[in-house]
């Protein structure tokens, strides 16, 4: 077979896939980083080609992985991006009324291990929403979404459907931080698309952590600059985001105290002592919703009167 006359010097002699690819990967190359407009630039691109675009940015807890995605959703969506984060309180079935929805946008999920966990792999619900995904992939939706580590996430969506990685190993004093880049070979896939194996309880260093990625894990690309929150993000929208999170976690509580209180394996004084505490964050017509009624109102103002 004849060598071909594609060079990486001359992208448009390469396929579409292939073109987009080599053209960010080309800026890493060159600068030796990219930033956080690269990135959304790399979004659009494949958002205007219809092809999966699922980004996981993973880190410890704390390290500011959720402050990357808020700074991508806006650079991406603008002032209205915090509409389009979901938080703990959102359900499979309202990612699923998202994409059916919206069109040309940007999802993001601030617990990717919520419905994306290896816990829940190939359960019917799980399994329903990746399909969902991959028939709403004409829509352009990408979803980034955040993860403490990436190979926690269920083997047909961390190899299936992501095609990037941005792993968060450490924050600056003075603001901002940087991440390491793994883009996905995204014509193959296969038990490992990332080659995270490598990467065990072993390392004790950062130093280590780098040298692992740099030389070990073959889709390693570079680093990317991440810059102070700031900068980026209005006092306003880190309040609102951090509001919306109390809330959605309380929700979560809400949730699960209505199914013990359902199977009953908690007592309704039980249930009343959390309450107390949830109704601070969460309006307590809200809360009493969420309960089982006999009739639609007796039980609720039974509880009202408890509180």
């Amino acid at each position: 077979m004849p060598k071909s006359e594609k060079s990486s010097t001359n992208p448009d002699k390469h396929g579409v896939v292939e073109t987009i690819y080599l053209e960010f990967l080309k800026k890493i190359e060159d600068e030796s980083f990219c930033t956080l407009d690269d990135v959304v630039k790399l979004i659009r691109m494949l958002q205007k080609y219809e092809f999966d675009c699922h980004i996981s940015i993973v880190g410890q807890n704390g390290i500011g992985k959720s402050h990357v995605l808020l700074m991508l959703q806006k650079k991406l969506l603008g002032a209205s991006f915090i509409d389009n984060v979901f938080m703990a309180d959102k359900t499979t079935n309202d990612i699923i009324d998202f994409l059916l929805t919206n069109e040309d946008t940007g999802l993001g999920i601030d617990e990717l291990s919520l419905y994306f966990g290896y816990k829940q792999h190939a359960t019917k619900e799980q399994n329903h929403l990746i399909t969902m995904i991959e028939l709403a992939r004409s829509k352009k939706i990408a979803i980034i979404g955040c993860a403490r580590d990436p190979r926690k996430l269920t083997y047909n969506y961390r190899n299936g459907k992501v095609n990037i990685v941005i792993w968060v190993p450490d924050r600056f004093m003075e603001g901002g931080s940087y991440a390491a880049v793994f883009v996905a070979n995204p014509v193959v896939e296969s038990d490992d698309r990332f080659g995270f194996g490598v990467l065990t309880g072993g390392i004790v260093s950062f130093d280590e952590l780098r040298e692992l990625f740099e030389h070990y894990v073959p889709s390693f690309r570079g680093y990317m600059r991440i810059p102070d929150t700031k900068t980026v993000l209005t006092p306003e929208e880190i309040a609102l985001y951090k509001q919306r999170k109390d809330k959605a976690m309380a929700y979560a509580q809400v949730n699960y105290l209505a199914k013990q209180l359902k199977k009953k394996t908690i007592t309704n004084e039980e249930v009343q002592k959390h309450l107390k505490v949830l109704s601070r964050t969460i309006p307590l017509q809200e809360i009493m919703d969420m309960f089982p009624r006999k009739t639609p109102t007796a039980d609720m103002d039974e509880q009202q009167e408890r509180l």
